[in-house]
């Protein structure tokens, strides 16, 4: 048995209750197993460039791009901004920086949807699910890919609000791929039509 955390007998001090690593693996030795004292540390340090990048790479860059692309758009025409649950349903678990530029995009679509309605130019948020995108394939082993889309599936739900009528009835809106797929009739590439992840995220964060 691994036996994993912060506290070490090489530390100066230690958490007192419960042990070190290595007096919890040398109790699970005496007990009759094989403890195997491993000293690291679970939390997530990241440098404060993390919110930059979120702000950089995420936001401004759709801001940037919208902008850019608002003179060149005719009556009828569509903005989609790609955000995810967290900008909407935010629990403890989240990682700070990217939830908070999440729910950035999500603002920031409803405001932009109110100031591009007299050009009548629609905005929404759409929120895919799981995307088997390149790293997740190369982390496949540890999640269940089994509700997941392929990158297409969120290219469809485009074509479909694009092509679809009363789009505009939409703006401001988050709204879900998979959810669409239901109301448009689009399926996966493999025929697959997923589920939905907002259950999951608001009943994380404690939502009704």
């Amino acid at each position: 048995m691994y036996v994993t955390g912060r506290s070490t007998d090489a530390a100066v001090t230690y958490p007192r209750v419960g042990g070190s690593v290595e007096q919890t693996a040398r109790e699970v030795t005496a007990a009759g197993g094989a403890g195997v004292a491993m000293v690291c540390d679970h939390t997530w340090g990241q440098p404060l460039s993390v919110w930059d990048d979120m702000f950089a790479g995420g936001v401004r860059a759709h801001y940037a791009a919208t902008v850019l692309a608002v003179p060149l758009l005719r009556p009828g025409a569509l903005v989609v901004t790609v955000s995810f649950f967290p900008g909407s349903y935010l629990s403890g678990e989240d990682q700070v920086a990217y939830s908070v530029a999440k729910a950035a995009d999500d603002r920031m679509i409803a405001v932009m949807a109110e100031q591009l309605r007299p050009r009548r130019v629609t905005a929404v948020g759409l929120y895919p699910g799981l995307v088997r995108t390149e790293g997740v394939l190369r982390a496949a082993e540890f999640l269940d890919l089994s509700r997941s889309e392929s990158p297409e599936f969120v290219g469809r739900a485009v074509v479909a609000l694009a092509g679809g009528p009363g789009v505009a009835r939409h703006t401001g809106r988050c709204l879900v791929a998979a959810e669409l797929a239901a109301e448009y009739g689009f399926t996966d590439v493999d025929g697959a039509r997923p589920v939905s992840a907002r259950a999951h995220f608001r009943d994380r964060a404690g939502g009704g």
